[in-house]
């Protein structure tokens, strides 16, 4: 605290409101409203209560994080919520006044994510025909991939010779970290040469992955933003998630051991259908440009014109 003081009074700044966007910034933003005197105005990144809620043993947060968050909750000046569901997490999980809560969907950049032509992006990828599904993400336990190889497995052995690519991992995790246990549970289930890690990617090679894939799927246990599936939709890629995780709130399934064969079942017909299943991709971009008239909710990039907020509605 000494040392933001100290930076503070050397430049000569005077703030207005202070903006916290995670646990952590919330604690030093409650500290340092009191010696300040001006409003905070906080949102989460995630929920702590909510990720436990989600089951996932090896990512389960302490029981300071779930302390703090609600001290937070009970003390800020205003919250912010990225959709209605988060904002019912927090009315419901840690007893937030419904009517401090401000929703301020996510933003995504429509001039970027946009549809395109799915054989010149799978040309420009390098990529073989067939059924294609896409994976964008942390490689981390509660994002549910191994859910996702299981659902592979069950297409390929029913006759759909469906290729999953993964796309992301942290360039500083360790080798033997979950990135290690996903692919050996690749090649525990025979999936070798089903599956690509592609690893992280340019915003504009990952809208290439999005136009090109039949299918990307969010099969996380846990899901704040859903950032993924917006960009996703925007790109006409039709999306599939976990009924209970991905892009809401809520907790794992009690079904969770068997829902990967429901799941490949569910989407067999779409890869089926041919490259993008046409309908469904027609109906992902639709939905997010019928939400034109939503306001403005990001600065854009130099060179480009504001993008507009679309709430998550099309999930397949």
């Amino acid at each position: 605290m000494d040392g933001v003081e100290a930076w503070r009074l050397t430049d000569g700044i005077e703030y207005d409101l202070l903006h916290g966007n995670y646990w952590l910034s919330g604690v030093v933003g409650l500290a340092l409203r009191e010696r300040w005197g001006v409003p905070l105005v906080q949102m989460f990144h995630t929920l702590g209560a909510l990720k436990n809620g989600a089951g996932v043993a090896a990512e389960r947060e302490p029981a300071l994080r779930i302390a703090e968050e609600r001290r937070i909750v009970a003390a800020a000046d205003r919250l912010v919520a990225a959709n209605a569901i988060e904002r019912n997490g927090l009315v419901a999980a840690y007893g937030a006044d419904a009517a401090r809560v401000a929703v301020i969907p996510c933003g995504v950049d429509t001039d970027l994510f946009t549809p395109g032509d799915a054989a010149a992006a799978r040309a420009a990828l390098g990529l073989d025909p067939g059924p294609l599904l896409l994976y964008v993400g942390r490689i981390a336990p509660i994002k549910g991939l191994e859910t996702l190889l299981d659902a592979v497995g069950c297409l390929r052995g029913a006759g759909t010779p469906a290729h999953l690519a993964v796309i992301g991992g942290e360039t500083d995790e360790p080798a033997d970290g979950h990135e290690a246990d996903v692919r050996r549970r690749a090649a525990a289930l025979g999936l070798g040469d089903a599956i690509s890690f592609v690893g992280a990617q340019p915003q504009e090679r990952l809208r290439d992955w999005y136009v090109a894939t039949d299918v990307t799927v969010l099969p996380s246990y846990y899901e704040s933003f859903g950032m993924v599936a917006l960009e996703a939709m925007a790109c006409g890629s039709p999306v599939a998630r976990r009924r209970d995780g991905a892009a809401r709130p809520g907790g794992r399934s009690v079904r969770a051991g068997r829902e990967h064969q429901a799941r490949a079942r569910r989407r067999r017909p779409a890869l089926a259908a041919g490259p993008r299943g046409p309908a469904l991709g027609r109906a992902a971009p639709l939905a997010v440009r019928r939400r034109g008239d939503l306001p403005r909710v990001r600065e854009p990039r130099p060179g480009r014109r504001r993008s507009r907020h679309w709430p998550l509605r099309l999930v397949l």
